[in-house]
């Protein structure tokens, strides 16, 4: 599932940024059927009726019965919540929305806000069925993800039904299914994370869709995401403060293709209170101090120079001349009706700068064997494999803690920041 011809390989690894270890029978069954229903076979006293002997058969059977291993894609948290392990990353175009709302419609919930979202981690699981790279670009995150997203969480339903059915010693038709509990008429409700399920239960099991699985398809939906925006609650990799940690303003040259820097007031620079250290980069250079705002009006006073470029006028200029001159196919396949009076009308708009709410960022943690980075990227395994390389590490030692992005219109595929 990696890239073929890469030099390093994430199939074998044991990476560390996974919280979940599959093997290959495990890995197969992520994608089609694997559920992960539960962390015990007990309740709190308080939410379950005194058992009969019935009820107390069926509680040694399910004790008998481990956990399944948790699905790569949707499991029942600690919570009795269902969590979606979002295989894309959520860049304000709405993936984590449109995923929470397809697991919500699949389990017959009315909010998409009753399912808990969270980023994947760097893992062949999530590597996209298109490209084989786990990366998020070109529009196409529901198109490949929503049929493999869909599998999983059916074959979720069906366990859960399945388990509680066999707990309850009840028909799974005869249950109701809650965002956290199952009912069955006359019983105490079960919570969704104290349900386990022998894996024979659910072989060859046809998933069925709920009958209220449409009640979301014309339905407008709240971002999920929107309660923590509104109040500033909502995390970036901007907002990322480790301990420790130095603050670099990174200047670059502005042009592209990037021309040569002339220098610096690097004196002015280091005036500044808090700065640590000045580094020269391949076309810009970075101040290093105790915060972000010295960083900041340090590379401001070093006021970086680089040689002249090419003006956007004499961009512009090349490519008026290049429609003016160069061939053009004609999109008229039948003959044009003539009127005798000819119009003629030049339109153009400019380049616009793929310049995002959320400015680049990322936080880095080097250490002898091993790199950490915290960031919002849309190719992290290309991040990974890129820092492996200029640290001549295993790609298994390096960690990306992986954000939702304020935004990106493709600029955070290539890691510039990192």
């Amino acid at each position: 599932m990696t890239p073929s011809g890469a030099d390093e390989r994430l199939a074998g690894s044991s990476l560390r940024t996974q919280p979940f270890r599959l093997d290959r029978r495990q890995l197969l069954a992520c994608g089609v059927s694997a559920v992960a229903i539960g962390f015990g076979a007990t309740l709190a006293a308080a939410e379950v009726e005194a058992p009969s002997a019935a009820q107390a058969a069926i509680a040694a059977r399910q004790r008998a019965a481990p956990p399944l291993p948790r699905s790569a894609f949707v499991f029942v948290g600690a919570d009795d919540r269902v969590h979606l392990i979002l295989p894309v990353t959520e860049m304000g175009q709405g993936v984590a929305t449109g995923f929470a709302a397809l697991v919500a419609r699949e389990l017959g919930f009315a909010n998409p806000g009753d399912i808990r979202v969270q980023p994947a981690p760097l893992s062949t699981v999530y590597a996209s069925p298109g490209s084989g790279l786990q990366a998020t670009a070109a529009s196409t995150s529901t198109m490949l993800w929503h049929g493999v997203v869909t599998a999983a969480v059916r074959a979720l339903r069906a366990g859960i039904l399945d388990a509680a059915a066999l707990q309850f010693g009840v028909a799974a038709a005869a249950l109701t299914l809650e965002p956290t509990r199952v009912l069955a008429s006359g019983r105490a409700p079960l919570p969704l994370g104290a349900l386990t399920l022998p894996e024979t239960q659910i072989a060859g099991r046809a998933p069925t869709t709920p009958p209220a699985a449409e009640m979301l398809a014309s339905t407008d939906t709240r971002n999920v995401s929107a309660p923590q925006i509104v109040v500033g609650a909502f995390e970036f990799g901007i907002d990322v403060a480790v301990p420790g940690q130095l603050f670099a303003a990174v200047r670059c040259c502005p042009t592209y293709p990037a021309t040569a820097l002339l220098g610096y007031d690097a004196e002015a620079a280091r005036a500044v209170r808090g700065v640590r250290e000045i580094v020269e980069l391949e076309n810009g250079i970075a101040i290093l101090a105790d915060r972000w705002w010295p960083a900041k009006r340090a590379i401001d006073l070093a006021a970086p120079r680089w040689a002249p470029a090419p003006k956007p006028a004499e961009v512009f200029g090349e490519l008026r001349r290049a429609l003016r001159d160069g061939e053009a196919t004609s999109a008229i396949t039948s003959p044009p009706v003539t009127t005798g009076v000819s119009f003629s009308q030049d339109y153009g708009v400019p380049y616009l700068a793929h310049a995002a709410l959320e400015p680049l960022s990322c936080t880095a943690r080097v250490a002898q064997n091993d790199c950490e980075l915290w960031l919002g990227t849309q190719s992290p395994f290309l991040v990974a494999r890129d820092v492996a390389r200029a640290l001549d590490m295993p790609i298994d030692r390096v960690v990306i803690h992986n954000f939702p992005m304020g935004g990106s219109f493709g600029r955070r595929v290539i890691g510039n920041e990192v």
